[in-house]
């Protein structure tokens, strides 16, 4: 699930021929909650866990067409080597011989039956084997705040699934802990949230509601000013489905296939 460079460079001159306004997610919902005029096609560009690659390649084409974006930081793992635990799972799996369609199947039942702490045992260390940082550090995530063009929501303390049976607790301290720590490194305090693996419940509704101005959800489809703000739809996109212009643009409209 990647998208290149010049493929990402691509979407933006396609949403620009096609009429969007590229707006921050948090600006375009407070200027719903106020009732105030909007452009009648925006559209806001999202990066859920804070991969480091968002600043080595997705940045330098976002300043270049001056789009701005949201980056979804897991608080507790910015700057460490950590690695969740299906690219962990997805690693061991390759070296077992197993093809890519097999780790998918292997990894989407982990996720249906297994919690997270559980999956995390299994895996054991979740060290990057090739001892690199996969993540951003916060001097990066500073100086992309600095350039005005990219802004940081919460995306939990330590990329917990927020499913229904979640201790209160823990929801408390991955959605409100979050907010704490990006706050506190950044100086600003997210407005939005985004659910790990699109998982929610009304608990974790009602926590994120508490404290932020909109979530958004792994739901495909658009957004509209009558749509709950805390369960925003996206449209997610990656190169097998979205490395040319028409397949790019049967992918936002929800082409049957795409």
């Amino acid at each position: 699930m990647y998208v290149s460079p010049n493929t990402l460079a691509m979407h933006l001159r396609v949403l620009h021929q096609q009429g969007f306004t590229f707006i921050q997610l948090d600006d375009w919902l407070a200027s719903a909650d106020n009732r105030e005029a909007v452009p009648p096609r925006c559209c806001a560009i999202t990066f859920d866990d804070g991969w480091r690659d968002n600043y080595d390649h997705a940045y330098p084409v976002l300043s270049r067409a001056r789009a701005p974006a949201t980056i979804y930081l897991v608080s507790e793992l910015v700057g460490t080597r950590y690695s969740f635990w299906p690219s962990s799972l997805a690693r061991t799996l390759a070296k077992r011989g197993m093809s890519m369609r097999q780790i998918d199947e292997t990894i989407m039942q982990y996720k249906a039956t297994r919690s997270d702490e559980e999956m995390r045992a299994v895996i054991g260390s979740l060290e990057n084997d090739a001892g690199e940082r996969d993540l951003l550090s916060w001097p990066e995530i500073r100086e992309m705040q600095e350039s005005g063009l990219i802004r940081f929501g919460s995306h939990t303390r330590r990329h917990t699934r927020l499913r229904t049976g979640v201790d209160a607790g823990a929801l408390q301290d991955e959605i409100i802990g979050s907010r704490q720590d990006i706050e506190q490194q950044l100086g600003a305090a997210p407005q939005t949230f985004c659910y790990p693996n699109g998982d929610t419940s009304l608990e974790a509704i009602q926590i994120v509601r508490s404290s932020y101005r909109g979530a958004v959800t792994t739901r495909r489809g658009w957004h509209s000013r009558d749509c709950n703000p805390f369960l925003i739809r996206r449209v997610g996109v990656h190169e097998d489905i979205s490395d040319r212009p028409a397949a790019f643009l049967a992918r936002i409209s929800g082409w049957p296939g795409y």
